[in-house]
């Protein structure tokens, strides 16, 4: 964040007039159980997502790909630190406060200390939580023969990872 406020690159603005109050209107449909669903899915369902290919490849006898999610993963870290200091972009719930609301931490309070070690308010474009999930299940399509049952769960959890930084207020659909 230091050097990214020196560029002072700053996108919320542009962001928001591009999609206005959508993030407000996806948190209209709040449910209790869609706010522990999604809850989890940002923590829970994000980790294992991650961590469940790396295991299963690396005992595959062909390397590639263990070779290719290595490379992924760092493509989209790379990609995202380099993002993260070139653009400030807050999310939804710091730029609509009354009209977002800030779902994960409200649910589940303690997930704050976790995500403040590791998250800075300004690094919202784009959602690595996003692309690595979307990333993921790339990568399971591609090994489907070895773990056929990995592509249809690695999807569910990809598409609920993205809606989940929305309805959670944590990212503009532009991120995602």
């Amino acid at each position: 964040p230091p050097l990214s406020w020196v560029i002072n690159w700053r996108i919320t603005d542009s962001i928001y007039a591009i999609e206005g109050d959508f993030v407000a209107w996806l948190q209209t449909f709040s449910h209790p159980v869609a706010d522990a669903y999604f809850s989890y899915i940002y923590i829970y369902g994000y980790i294992f997502l991650l961590l469940f290919p790396i295991l299963a490849y690396f005992v595959l006898a062909d390397d590639r790909p263990i070779r290719e999610a290595t490379i992924a993963y760092a493509l989209n870290y790379a990609l995202g630190l380099i993002c993260y200091t070139l653009f400030i972009a807050y999310g939804p719930r710091n730029v609509m406060p009354d009209l977002v609301d800030q779902v994960l931490y409200l649910y589940w309070p303690e997930s704050h200390l976790l995500t403040s070690q590791v998250n800075a308010n300004v690094n919202v474009f784009p959602s690595l939580h996003t692309s690595l999930a979307v990333t993921v299940a790339l990568l399971a399509f591609r090994t489907r023969d070895e773990y056929p049952l990995w592509l249809p769960v690695s999807a569910l959890l990809a598409v609920s990872v993205m809606l989940s930084t929305m309805y959670l207020g944590i990212h503009w659909f532009t991120d995602v």
